[in-house]
């Protein structure tokens, strides 16, 4: 399934997976640090930059993003593997 001939196939493909597990971390309406973790992980192993990753998580819970940007609330340590 990832493996396309034309590369932004596979690429759209490869965010569309960070996309659909971000989505599952936030289904409890609480992101763990062990879940960013894992999702850090996986996008490592997935070959997504990190930017492409912050945006999917903003995108999807931008009530997060507003929050933090109200009040001071520390953000997440983030795993390096």
């Amino acid at each position: 399934m990832l493996q396309e001939e034309k590369q932004d196939k596979s690429e759209i493909k490869r965010r569309l997976i960070i996309a659909i597990t971000w989505e599952i971390a936030k289904a409890d309406g609480n992101i763990d640090d062990k879940e960013i973790a894992l999702h850090d992980r996986m996008a490592k192993i997935l070959q997504v930059p990190q930017e492409c990753v912050n945006e999917i998580r903003r995108i999807i819970t931008p009530s997060v993003v507003m929050q933090r940007k109200t009040q001071p609330v520390p953000l997440p340590v983030r795993a390096s593997f």
